[in-house]
């Protein structure tokens, strides 16, 4: 069964557990405000309803670290962790992609 990125990423996020949404290629060597910024954009990019979904201008300017924008998609009720658990539209758990996975592992053996 495919996921969406918002299934498996936003509940991540919402938990600020930004390293485990990192490429491993980069090995940590990373800015973590930079991350967090390409992640947070992303997923509010992917937002399921279009009309919350920002314009490429805004996304430009987040991305570029408008900091004012970037405090109004922190704060957007998607990124806050007891909606996701609370919401429809996730499994309602916050185990990571690794414990999800090895607990579908177990249940299928």
């Amino acid at each position: 069964m495919k996921r969406t990125i918002t299934d498996w990423a936003l509940p991540l996020a919402c938990e600020r557990k930004l390293n485990e949404l990192a490429d491993p290629r980069l090995d940590g060597k990373y800015v973590e405000e930079e991350l967090k910024r390409i992640i947070f954009v992303g997923l509010i990019c992917a937002h399921n309803r279009p009309e919350k979904r920002p314009t490429i201008l805004e996304v430009v300017d987040l991305l570029k670290g408008d900091r004012e924008k970037f405090a109004a998609i922190e704060s957007d009720e998607m990124f806050r962790s007891t909606l996701v658990a609370d919401s429809g539209e996730n499994d309602g758990s916050k185990l990571t992609s690794d414990e999800k996975e090895s607990k579908q592992e177990i249940a299928s053996d």
